[in-house]
């Protein structure tokens, strides 16, 4: 998966605060692949075909789920999927 834009929070998923003006490779999803993508304001989230979805970027009202209020420059798995 590759993102491309404004990163001020990290939602570009590629480990840096950096803008990129071309797409860049999502660092960390792990196994599975992706079947939908959705973006929030400065966040971004995946769902794959697993089932489990992971999350990256603005994070202060822990929109991100992973039970923590920081931003995370790479995907972070959401907790309490079934």
């Amino acid at each position: 998966m590759v993102c491309w834009g404004y990163n001020s929070s990290g939602q570009l998923g590629d480990g840096s605060y950096s803008n990129k003006l071309t797409p860049v490779q999502v660092f960390g999803l792990g196994s599975g692949t992706v079947k939908e993508i959705t973006a929030g304001y400065q966040h971004t989230c995946a769902l794959k075909t697993n089932g489990s979805m992971v999350c990256w970027g603005y994070n202060y009202h822990s929109q991100l789920g992973d039970g923590s209020t920081s931003d995370k420059l790479t995907p972070v798995q959401v907790f309490g999927l079934e």
